[in-house]
């Protein structure tokens, strides 16, 4: 059985768990091994966007990513009601910016990470990557290091794409083996177990919803303000939000006026009607604010729920989706992850003298990480539960104070650069 010692290990792989090593290594001397079922490549096949918040773009340039070079910025945010008159525009020239944030494919993002993790960290021998393999379990013993058994993922392909300086073997054969890490962050989502069986309490809201994502085009312009400056759009129904973001072309998909990607929540049981996008029926409920839509890409349908994994264990940490996987109602999900990342690094930075090894933190950063974010999360997940109350029913004096509220919004421009820098991610 082959060991090895790092710093830190990052369960889970994929953007934000990738994003986190590249922030570790960037930002302090630690070592980072990566653990990953799948197979990390160069090139990924993730087909969803999300909206980086400006905070979170000021952080992926402190990385060295220029987020402007994988998406459009959004200057326009224009949020409506569904059969009501209660409507606001959010613009970033009332904040004094140029943009209220970038929407990027995450497999392109993931491909930048990646490329800058292989390119200037693979053979420092300050990062391992474990591309097809599993964290089966994890000891801990009072005042010692974890020890963590890693063994290869029976589902994954194990090939070329594994760099030979980044893993422990040196043959091809998998082998199960020991990490031993001072500190351990999960980035692995929602669904692991291990989570649990360390001692983190899991809670989940079931809100009823399932959201469907495809990228959806018009070819024909309604109204150029809602194209010049480029605008994002969040119309509520009595189902649930329907939210477009403006995207570059999609690889292998014609070009038409505008493409966007699309987050679309319906009611349960209309789930099973959505084989594909009806074009006609996206049209009855968005309007025609962004044009008339003629083409879309496969729909991906899945539930929507608030999972999270709560509490201080020893060592141990969860970030983003791992910690909190909110409903999309407010596109806040992978911006509230990369503050996560950003604080645990801080901690990690103004802990860690220039003499100390993580060793001599390690057993308080856990109670220190999750009272430093408790607030923000806290925040940020009653906010968003709220908005999906409030905005995803037709009840009769909710829908009148809900316009109200947008109106009120609309008019004040006081209280929508308040809720504008809200939505940058400024805390």
């Amino acid at each position: 059985m082959h060991n090895q010692s790092v710093d830190i290990v990052i369960n889970g792989g994929s953007t934000l768990g990738l994003l986190t090593a590249l922030a570790i290594l960037e930002h302090t001397a630690l070592s980072v091994a990566v653990i990953e079922q799948n197979q990390i490549t160069h090139e990924t096949a993730d087909p969803r966007y999300v909206a980086l918040a400006q905070n979170s773009v000021r952080y992926l340039a402190e990385l060295g990513i220029d987020p402007h070079l994988l998406g459009p910025g959004i200057e326009q945010i224009h949020v409506s009601d569904q059969g009501h008159i209660g409507q606001c525009r959010l613009t970033a020239k009332e904040v004094s910016v140029a943009e209220l944030g970038v929407v990027v494919n995450l497999s392109a993002l993931t491909q930048c990470i990646t490329d800058k993790l292989y390119e200037k960290y693979v053979d420092s021998g300050r990062l391992l990557i474990y591309s097809g393999y599993v964290l089966q379990s994890v000891e801990s013993i009072a005042l010692a290091p974890l020890q963590l058994l890693v063994a290869p993922h029976t589902e994954a392909h194990i090939g070329p794409e594994v760099n030979p300086q980044a893993t422990p073997f040196e043959d091809e054969t998998p082998s199960v083996f020991t990490l031993s890490s001072e500190l351990l962050f999960f980035a692995d989502g929602e669904r692991s177990p291990l989570k649990t069986e360390l001692g983190f309490t899991k809670s989940i809201v079931d809100f009823g919803q399932y959201g469907v994502v495809a990228n959806v085009a018009v070819d024909r312009v309604a109204y150029s303000r809602y194209h010049h400056p480029l605008t994002a759009f969040e119309r509520f129904t009595k189902h649930g939000p329907l939210a477009l973001l403006p995207i570059h072309t999609p690889a292998g998909q014609p070009a038409y006026q505008q493409w966007y990607s699309m987050v679309w929540c319906i009611a349960e049981d209309q789930k099973d009607g959505f084989a594909a996008i009806d074009l006609a029926a996206l049209q009855e409920v968005f309007g025609d604010r962004a044009g008339r839509f003629c083409a879309s890409t496969k729909p991906y349908v899945f539930p929507l729920k608030l999972t999270q994994h709560q509490g201080v264990v020893q060592r141990c940490i969860c970030l983003g989706n791992a910690a909190q996987a909110l409903h999309p109602i407010a596109g806040q999900g992978f911006n509230l992850g990369v503050r996560d990342i950003k604080d645990a690094v801080f901690i990690l930075q103004s802990q860690i003298g220039a003499e100390q090894s993580v060793a001599h933190i390690a057993a308080q950063f856990s109670a220190q990480f999750t009272e430093y974010r408790r607030l923000d999360r806290a925040q940020t997940v009653t906010a968003t539960s709220a908005l999906v109350s409030i905005f995803s029913n037709d009840i009769p004096g909710v829908n009148t104070l809900r316009n109200f509220g947008l109106l009120t919004l609309h008019k004040y421009p006081f209280l929508k650069s308040l809720f504008t820098q809200q939505a940058m991610g400024e805390k």
